[in-house]
């Protein structure tokens, strides 16, 4: 055995002690059952966009893929440049077009989920929020900036019985 090797072996992977953290609740998140197995909706989910950057996007462009699936029926962009380009894109109602999410979560529920694009810093309060009010959420990652954020988000998803999904491109 060479040096190079012998010192290759004696090498040890640092432990930044991950295996010791615990994300999960201690009960395991069970989504609804369709109504029937193998059942889809007679309509598309209707979705709000909460960021109409690059992410969020993307993540609506699925709508036009898709549209017997999907309708884009809001948007909550501070950038008025994206949120008009957005909004005209998808056929949005004035309404339904604002510069802050919180002005969305501020109505009664008016549709079925949330896809939450924004900055990586800004993910928990939304989801938490819009989990309060009972929409499903498809959340960009990262999920938080912290456990405790995560075990927030997870809390509310659960109290509420919404499926939350981390979206990974």
């Amino acid at each position: 055995m060479s040096d190079q090797t012998s010192a290759m072996l004696k090498f040890k992977v640092p432990s930044f002690g991950f295996s010791k953290l615990k994300i999960s609740s201690p009960k395991p998140y069970v989504p609804p059952a369709p109504q029937e197995p193998g059942s889809y909706p007679d309509r598309p989910v209707t979705v709000a966009v909460i960021g109409a950057g690059t992410r969020g996007k993307s993540l609506a462009h699925y709508a036009t893929v898709f549209p017997e699936w999907m309708t884009i029926v809001a948007v909550a962009e501070p950038n008025e440049i994206r949120r008009v380009k957005f909004s005209q894109e998808y056929s949005i109602s004035e309404e339904n077009v604002v510069t802050d999410w919180k002005e969305l979560a501020s109505r009664s529920k008016f549709c079925d989920a949330v896809f939450i694009a924004t900055l990586d810093h800004l993910h928990c309060e939304p989801a938490i929020a819009f989990a309060e009010l009972k929409y499903h959420i498809l959340l960009e990652k990262p999920m938080a900036n912290s456990i405790e954020e995560c075990r927030a988000i997870v809390e509310a998803v659960e109290r509420n019985n919404v499926l939350p999904t981390l979206f990974i491109e």
